[in-house]
């Protein structure tokens, strides 16, 4: 699945995506996507490689032996298949992928 940064504030069931946020979109079809991002409301984003975050040097490769080398790609992998690949606890995945989620996201302070 596609990654979005939100540049607008975006509305779902009452919920506010605030910008600057990562998404799937999972809820929307591939025709609501075009149109957000045709009026600039999200942006498909590039996501850089794992050893390019800070502090990843070492995940990054173990990562890497199961084919997932960017951040985006982490962030879409099954979290359960990467701990027990990696053995390691569920949680701790988790918690690697906050932390990515968090280099990816831009703070509300900084985009004025």
């Amino acid at each position: 699945m596609t990654l979005y940064r939100a540049l607008r504030n975006l509305s779902r069931n009452e919920r506010i995506i605030p910008d600057g946020t990562l998404t799937e979109l999972h809820w929307l079809n591939l025709a609501q996507i075009d149109k957000l991002i045709e009026v600039g409301a999200v942006a498909e984003v590039a996501t850089p490689p794992l050893v390019a975050l800070p502090g990843w040097k070492t995940r990054a490769p173990r990562l890497g032996a199961l084919d997932i080398n960017t951040a985006g790609e982490f962030l879409e992998a099954d979290s359960a298949f990467v701990a027990e690949q990696l053995h390691l606890k569920a949680e701790t995945v988790e918690r690697w992928k906050t932390e990515a989620r968090g280099w990816l996201t831009v703070p509300a302070t900084d985009r004025g």
